[in-house]
């Protein structure tokens, strides 16, 4: 059973649901250790669907996304401490999506109102309570709050129906409007920094005779305006992550997103933007036509970029190039897949890691789940494929990789010390270990 509540938090009006009886679901892979690398699976209690969407940095723990009920609809919720799965509140129990989440306490993301309508809204993370934004009579989304929970930012429609790009300070104020001029179609934000300071999106093309077109933007606090610029066969591209190195430097600024040729052969191309270096396209992974970058952190030169790749979650730096995250944590992916890397976060404590959150088909439930990898290097004896045995093969995983170099956490198993690049010290490990724990008949 649910009653309705109220609650007020400073100028925040705030509705939510509070259960008699909390039952929650969340299936694992892996019970992680704090300090170790791991791979977790969660879908909220009756769920058929999940995803996860944005991933907080630092201590807090909090992931937030989506899933499908048994009936089919988009239900928000969140994941506190990688372990309690918590639906959010939405009104009458209906739709509703969280998008983005950099305070601890506050995702933003939209739901709908009883009469359908689709609008911006943020949720409290320590009780699912949601909170529209203004203006209350609009369309909208909000896709990123920052680190002290305002400001958000997404888009709203406005009285003529084109979409606005928005920045909200607060709950209760009216948006401020951010977008683009000579923009007559409107404009979405689907990114910003974790300071608030940047923010990109799309400005939309003629919804009549050019609806699939559309030009990535970047905005900074002083309205300041970049356009990643592009070869003339690309029609669409847009922004979905930006990270920031420094307060007010573009310099600093690395913005990811996707652009997508006239051609159909060409397809769909992950990008990388710099204001030194242009837009840079990323290779697909092998085998794949297709790539989207869904989110970065770091500032120019050492970030790492996380998105997707011929349905298989990619992650990219500059010292190792596009690699695959299931060929890299293949003893933990163990026969799943992980389809959608959507958003990367940081732990900078002991034994330091990335958090990546995403998409993913978990084969043990044999659904679609949402997933938090904890990213890391263990050090080991040469048994690179963890078949028991090192043999030829770790041998020839070693060779084949042999001169790469970057980081421990993405170069995968090849990288048998975990120093940062796979060199004549991981190729000793493996020969020293030869033979170890092989059987060869007679056994």
């Amino acid at each position: 059973m649910m009653r309705l509540g109220y609650s007020k938090c400073g100028c925040f009006e705030w509705m939510r649901v509070v259960p008699t009886m909390l039952a929650l679901c969340v299936s694992l892979s892996v019970i992680p250790n704090l300090n170790a690398q791991s791979l977790q699976w969660f879908m909220p209690s009756g769920g058929t669907e999940s995803w996860l969407n944005d991933v907080t940095l630092g201590l807090s723990k909090v992931a937030v996304g989506g899933y499908r009920d048994s009936t089919g609809r988009v239900k928000p919720f969140g994941v506190i401490d990688y372990a309690i799965v918590r639906v959010f509140a939405t009104p009458d129990n209906g739709e509703g999506e969280a998008l983005g989440i950099t305070d601890p306490r506050l995702a933003c993301g939209w739901a709908k109102e009883s009469n359908g309508r689709r609008r911006p809204c943020a949720w409290r993370t320590s009780d699912g309570a949601y909170s529209f934004l203004n203006p209350p009579e609009a369309e909208g989304e909000a896709y990123e709050s920052c680190s002290l929970g305002f400001p958000v930012y997404g888009w709203y429609r406005d009285y003529d129906g084109y979409p606005r790009a928005a920045r909200w300070d607060n709950e209760l104020g009216s948006p401020q409007d951010i977008t683009p001029p000579n923009s007559p179609f409107g404009a979405k934000v689907y990114a910003a920094s974790v300071d608030g300071t940047v923010a990109g999106g799309e400005i939309l093309g003629d919804p009549e005779f050019a609806p699939t077109h559309g030009r990535a933007f970047i905005w900074t606090r002083y309205s300041n305006y970049y356009y990643p610029q592009m070869p003339n066969d690309i029609v669409r591209s847009w922004v979905t992550g930006i990270s920031v190195g420094s307060l007010d430097d573009i310099n600093t600024v690395v913005a990811v997103g996707g652009a997508t040729s006239y051609y159909p052969l060409v397809g769909t191309v992950a990008f990388r933007w710099t204001f030194q270096g242009g837009t840079v396209f990323l290779p697909h992974l092998p085998g794949s036509r297709s790539s989207i970058a869904l989110d970065v952190l770091g500032s120019p030169g050492n970030e790492v970029v996380v998105g997707t790749s011929g349905e298989r979650a990619f992650v990219w730096t500059l010292s190792t190039g596009t690699k695959d995250l299931n060929a890299i944590y293949a003893h933990l992916v163990a026969g799943s897949r992980l389809v959608e890397a959507r958003a990367i976060g940081y732990w900078p404590w002991n034994n330091p890691h990335y958090v990546i959150v995403g998409k993913g088909y978990n084969a043990r439930t044999r659904r679609y789940e949402g997933f938090v990898l904890r990213t890391g290097c263990t050090a080991h004896n040469g048994d690179v494929n963890i078949d028991g045995c090192v043999d030829d093969a770790d041998l020839l995983a070693v060779l084949f990789a042999f001169g790469q170099s970057g980081s421990p956490h993405f170069l995968g198993r090849v990288d048998v010390n975990c120093d940062g690049s796979v060199d004549d010290a991981d190729l000793l490990i493996v020969l020293f270990n030869f033979g170890s724990g092989c059987c060869y008949p007679p056994c």
